[in-house]
């Protein structure tokens, strides 16, 4: 009976992971949001490997005009492939976005769950607050394509084990849910776990001065560090492979983020509404009023959720926060602190409608229950509504939500015919794209583009229709035909370990030339020409991968064997 209820939870959240798409359902639109095209590209590179066997870890061969340029070594590689993957069984645009959209909100939703209950929050207020979360700017990936909602989606693991190291004082550290919860949040977004790396030291030194066992806090710590190490080696690899060889260019450099990066407290966006908002201050409100007598857990988790809030928003001056400590600028955009703050708000909020609860006063959680349902349905309202303007814009002239630094072809009906389902998936690719230039290879580093953008678009987009491109063997074939003998300026780019043959002969760095943003110039011969373009890695990356392989194959047994031995004695939280 327990397990049919735990299944019941879990159906709770998968259609409620469901119904909030249904804006986007009913008008059957796509929804280009911020960064979708980004993403778009790297997907489909990464679907189009697995598709056809031509596996390449390093540059892109299908995605990004096929320019050979790195994108997913540095970005959630393992997670790329699984969005190839969802694509390739969905088989269209539309699909394969309603699809990720509900992955994120139900693992969102699970994760929140779990360390909602893991601390011991009362069951039915854990399903409502776990919803709560789902409806938060912090998933909307549907909504604009920002992937930090994918982070957002596993960093309450993360969180779980580091409130762990405070309330258990006997057994501050499990080994497997600390790993677990980091080693995903790498795997997902590494500028968050950056972030959510700050939260862990102040909760394992709240821990350290509190817990009767520090020398087990310790020691599993950096059990878990150890492990943690060679499960995400194929990130921190790829990223030491990348940068121990080459000067890339870093993603732009936000000079505003008071006004482009911060959380707008009119409470009339996705970013915090108005119910959000008042959830959250009713949390502060319940955790810090001293006649209230809240646990210290509480009053610490709310004392820092709050902060981290503060962080996100304009109450602080970001413009010359960033100026005068050039590292911090690192973030981009302070608004990432808000999908921390609001884990922490909302655990704290479990923590406090518990406690009411256990209160000899009442015994009954009705009124509770009745505020947290009108909050989710309020707030599910105006995610929804929305979700519903956004995808309205497909079906007019413009299609694309988003036109940031977004270049199209074609616009109305003739652009929103290239994303129909039954189509190759790349061809809309090639009709709107956004010509962006992070991790391309700078070949002189004092001669960094005043214009990457523009130099990325003439060097890439505006030659397409010059070649033919097409993979085979794992490497990317270009070929043209020239009338003359010529120096012909490719559009591929060239970094340290990309191996270039032209016309059968393998390359010396004398006989190309790089320019500004590390795309290749090559002698050109009358008639027709081939370059062959391959990316071989240092050796060492090779080894590290294989190992990284071997050791999730073996954590994946053993947290197998974990979830059996917790199902058969019947959970440990009830």
């Amino acid at each position: 009976m327990k397990f049919v209820k735990k299944i019941d939870v879990w159906l709770i959240f998968a259609l409620f992971s469901a119904v909030i798409l249904f804006p986007q359902i009913n008008q059957h639109a796509l929804i280009l949001g911020d960064d979708s095209l980004f993403h778009m590209n790297r997907f489909y590179d990464a679907m189009m490997q697995l598709k056809s066997g031509n596996l390449q870890y390093f540059i892109s061969m299908y995605g990004f005009s096929q320019s050979a340029r790195v994108v997913n070594a540095l970005y959630s590689p393992y997670v790329a492939y699984f969005n190839g993957f969802i694509m390739i069984i969905t088989g269209s645009w539309f699909k394969y976005q309603l699809i990720s959209d509900w992955i994120v909100n139900f693992i969102g939703a699970g994760t929140m769950y779990y360390l909602l209950r893991t601390n011991k929050v009362y069951k039915a207020y854990a399903i409502w607050i776990s919803l709560v979360y789902v409806i938060t700017y912090t998933l909307t990936w549907s909504a604009g394509q920002q992937f930090v909602a994918w982070g957002a989606a596993i960093l309450p693991l993360t969180i779980a084990a580091g409130v762990r190291m405070i309330r258990e004082k006997n057994d501050p550290v499990h080994v497997l849910e600390l790993t677990l919860g980091v080693t995903l949040l790498v795997q997902v977004h590494v500028l968050s776990t950056l972030l959510m790396l700050i939260i862990l030291i102040v909760f394992f030194l709240w821990g350290l001065v509190i817990t009767e066992q520090p020398k087990k806090l310790i020691q599993k710590t950096i059990l878990s560090a150890v492990f943690t190490l060679v499960l995400t080696s194929n990130v921190w690899g790829g990223i030491i492979e990348l940068y121990g060889s080459n000067h890339l260019l870093t993603p732009f450099k936000n000079i505003d983020p008071f006004h482009y990066g911060t959380v707008s407290l009119d409470f009339n966006n996705l970013q915090l509404s108005t119910f959000i908002a008042i959830l959250l201050f009713l949390q502060c409100m319940l955790a810090l009023t001293p006649s209230n007598n809240m646990s210290k857990l509480n009053k610490g988790i709310t004392i820092f959720g709050s902060i981290l809030f503060i962080a996100s928003t304009q109450l602080l001056p970001w413009n010359q926060i960033f100026k005068k400590f050039e590292i911090i600028s690192v973030i981009q955009f302070p608004k990432r602190f808000l999908p921390f703050a609001i884990a922490l708000l909302l655990l704290g909020l479990g923590l406090s409608f518990t406690q009411i609860l256990s209160k000899r006063w009442t015994r009954k959680p009705d009124y509770i229950l009745i505020l947290l349902g009108v909050f989710v349905l309020m707030s599910t309202a105006v995610v929804m509504k929305k979700l519903s303007d956004t995808a309205a814009i497909w079906q007019t002239d413009r299609v694309i939500a988003s036109h940031s630094n977004v270049k199209q072809l074609l616009y109305g009906s003739q652009l929103r015919d290239t994303f129909a389902a039954g189509k190759d998936m790349g061809d809309a690719l090639k009709i709107v794209y956004r010509p962006t230039s992070d991790y391309v290879p700078i070949p002189n580093r004092k001669k960094i583009p005043e214009h990457p953008y523009n130099e990325y678009d003439l060097a890439i987009f505006q030659k397409e229709k010059e070649f033919r491109k097409k993979v085979s063997r794992n490497s990317l074939s270009i070929t043209w035909k020239s009338t003359h003998e010529t120096i012909k300026k490719i559009s591929v780019f060239k970094y340290k370990h990309t191996n270039l043959k032209l016309n059968g002969r393998k390359l010396t760095s004398k006989q190309y030339v790089l320019n500004d943003i590390g795309t290749v110039s090559v002698h050109s011969k009358r008639g027709y020409n081939e370059l062959l373009v391959n990316y071989k890695p240092a050796q060492w990356f090779n080894i590290l991968l294989v190992i990284n392989w071997i050791t999730w194959i073996v954590v994946s047994i053993i947290y197998m064997k974990w979830i059996f031995i917790k199902i058969k004695s019947k959970g440990t939280v009830k």
